[in-house]
C-alpha cells in the first residue's frame, strides 16, 4: 500500500469511528425556562410535544431553567401523566450533566447516570437529585424543597 492510499484510508477512518459521537451531539435538546411560582416550577405539558412533517410527536425529556436554580432539572416522561425531574449536578464535583434520551453524562470526569438518575459509571457514587413532581390538567409542577 502506498503512502497516500494509507493517509486517505486513516483518515476515512477517523472520520468513521468519530461519526456516531457526531451524529450523537447533534441530537437536539429541548430548553425551557419554567415561570416559579413559589416553590415550585411550572412547566406546561405542551412542551413535550413538537411537529415534524406535520406529525405531533413527542419528547422523551426537557430541560427546564430558572434563574431561582444554580442548575437545570431534567425533566423526563415515564408514562402518560408521570414525570420525574433530576438536578443536572453532577454529584462528584458539581459539573453539569448532559441529558440524552438513555442516560445523563458529567464532561468533566465521565460520571454516567440512568433515566432514574442512579449511576451507571463513576467517579460519581451517589444518585442525581430528584424533584417531587406533581401535575394538573396542562401543567407539571416541580418542587424544590
Amino acid at each position: 500500500m502506498d503512502r497516500v492510499h494509507f493517509l486517505k484510508l486513516l483518515g476515512f477512518s477517523c472520520v468513521s469511528a468519530s461519526f456516531p459521537a457526531f451524529i450523537a451531539g447533534c441530537t437536539s435538546v429541548h430548553y425551557i425556562r419554567a415561570v416559579s411560582e413559589g416553590n415550585k416550577l411550572g412547566v406546561k405539558k405542551s412542551e413535550f410535544n413538537f411537529e415534524k412533517k406535520e406529525v405531533i410527536l413527542e419528547r422523551r425529556f426537557i430541560v427546564v431553567e430558572s434563574p431561582s436554580l444554580k442548575f437545570p432539572v431534567a425533566l423526563y416522561k415515564k408514562q402518560d401523566d408521570n414525570f420525574l425531574a433530576l438536578s443536572m449536578e453532577c454529584t462528584h464535583q458539581g459539573c453539569e450533566v448532559k441529558p440524552h434520551d438513555e442516560a445523563l453524562t458529567c464532561p468533566c470526569h465521565g460520571s454516567e447516570f440512568d433515566t432514574l438518575g442512579s449511576v451507571l459509571e463513576g467517579p460519581a457514587e451517589f444518585a442525581l437529585k430528584e424533584y417531587n413532581v406533581s401535575t394538573d390538567n396542562q401543567m407539571i409542577y416541580v418542587h424544590l424543597s
